[in-house]
């Protein structure tokens, strides 16, 4: 009798920690705070940019340059991978036939020019004529900072990671070198994780955070875009 106590009394305690330990590692996957996990932001203004169908004018070629990494921090990648993402978003509006940075190098290349974040008028209308350009997008990244904010509760471990970026970016038309836009933006992204002992709530470095930063500040350049091109349609 004493002995089948003993078994069952081990059997509940085992079953015990295995719920702990699923109920902790399930919780360790980090989630995405937001609603809005398209190529866009966590803003919910990705409505804004997309394709209504109603636009029937000429798409605008337009090159689009790595940023410039003006970050005290010198985040690697940033000004390459901004770029990228603003190629993206401004594809998905169906307006525009972007020519991307590696393109725009491989063709200039041969020009004996180069393809920077700096671009002044000068250099953007004779780019234009060598590569077939109505505009070139060029800027910077300005600032850039990552923070985590934890809280504890008793087994339980919540930590929150965000991600902050400005972006300086400028709009020029390349066969006048006259700068249509300058503007400059911020962007945030969230990220949650946690986990039961703490398990799953330690913080890494996570190259989304910066993606999702960029994304949101890039969004919205975008949008700021397509209402300058408007106005002066």
């Amino acid at each position: 009798m004493l002995k089948k106590r003993k078994s069952n009394w081990l059997t509940l305690l085992f079953s015990g920690v295995i719920t702990i330990v699923f109920f902790s590692l399930s919780s360790c996957a980090p989630t995405m705070s937001g609603s809005v996990k398209d190529d866009s932001s966590l803003t919910g203004i990705s409505a804004e940019l997309a394709p209504t169908g109603d636009y029937t004018g000429p798409k605008l070629r337009i090159g689009v340059v790595n940023f410039q990494n003006k970050t005290s921090s010198k985040v690697l990648g940033i000004g390459e991978s901004a770029a990228d993402i603003l190629g993206t978003i401004l594809h998905k509006t169906e307006r525009f036939i972007i020519i991307p940075q590696q393109d725009i190098a491989s063709i200039l290349e041969h020009q004996s020019m180069g393809a920077s974040g700096a671009i002044n008028p000068a250099t953007a209308t004779k780019m234009g004529k060598i590569l077939g350009l109505n505009a070139i997008i060029s800027g910077a990244i300005t600032a850039y900072s990552e923070a985590t904010e934890g809280q504890d509760y008793l087994i339980y471990k919540k930590k929150k990671q965000i991600a902050r970026v400005t972006v300086d970016y400028r709009l020029v038309d390349t066969t006048t070198g006259i700068q249509i836009m300058a503007d400059s933006g911020q962007g945030v992204y969230e990220k949650d994780t946690g986990g039961a002992f703490g398990l799953g709530s330690k913080s890494s470095y996570d190259a989304d955070l910066r993606d999702g930063a960029l994304r949101d500040a890039l969004t919205k350049a975008t949008i700021n875009i397509l209402k300058q091109l408007k106005s002066q349609a």
